[in-house]
């Protein structure tokens, strides 16, 4: 598994300003976090998507091609990191089936 941060440097209302990804072996996004301006975070997995927060039906592109975007800044993260940011997300959203 890859784990990345991408911080949006243009935000703009209704847009994550943080977004965190577990990416599998195959280039897909297994798990995604988004953090908005306002507080709120937004989960995805193969269980579950919250709002308007899914996961992509095509590869990730890599750290490289998100890192050249302007808008973007992106960095490795370790698998501990995500999955504190991943267990802290929950803890803020209300109760729902499983977590995976």
């Amino acid at each position: 598994m890859e784990y990345i941060r991408v911080l949006s440097k243009g935000v703009g209302l209704g847009y994550p300003i943080e977004i965190l990804l577990e990416v599998g072996q195959d280039g897909y996004t297994r798990r995604k976090l988004e953090r908005f301006a306002d507080g709120r975070v937004a989960l995805a997995s193969a269980r579950f998507a919250e709002g308007d927060t899914r996961l992509d039906e095509k590869p990730a592109p890599s750290l490289e091609e998100i890192d050249a975007d302007p808008e973007f800044v992106a960095q490795r993260m370790t698998r501990v990191e995500f999955e504190r940011a991943w267990n802290d997300g929950f803890l803020t959203q209300p109760a729902r089936p499983g977590h995976g």
